[in-house]
């Protein structure tokens, strides 16, 4: 599972390069990237798979996305904490999904006139 972490990191370095990322955001990325790969936690056992900055940029939020079970909860709240002892700012945590178009549908915009050129 850890090559499935790559898009997200790569999706994550894209924003940062096109200054839309900040240090808050790269420095839960890497909590994210230490918990993954066992340097903040004694076993892999590959409940995370990745984290990118999300939303509209510059900074504030980042998805981090693991399978859905205790010990990635567990996983969220130590980094939670780490990032809290590093920054003195405790990020609030929200999670879960909905059941988005399946349920909600979607909105196609067309336009009404031909652009000019």
């Amino acid at each position: 599972m850890k090559c499935s972490c790559i898009p997200l990191l790569q999706c994550h370095y894209s924003y940062s390069a096109c200054g839309l990322g900040s240090d808050g955001t790269d420095r839960l990325v890497q909590l994210v990237q230490e918990m993954q790969h066992g340097k903040a936690s004694r076993v892999d056992d590959g409940t995370l798979y990745g984290a990118k900055i999300t939303g509209g940029g510059s900074g504030g939020t980042v998805c981090v996305v693991g399978r859905n079970c205790l010990r990635s909860s567990q996983h969220i709240l130590e980094i939670q904490q780490r990032y809290k002892k590093a920054t003195g700012y405790l990020p609030f945590i929200f999670e879960g999904s909905s059941p988005g178009v399946g349920k909600f549908g979607y909105l196609k915009i067309r336009r009404s006139i031909a652009p000019k050129s």
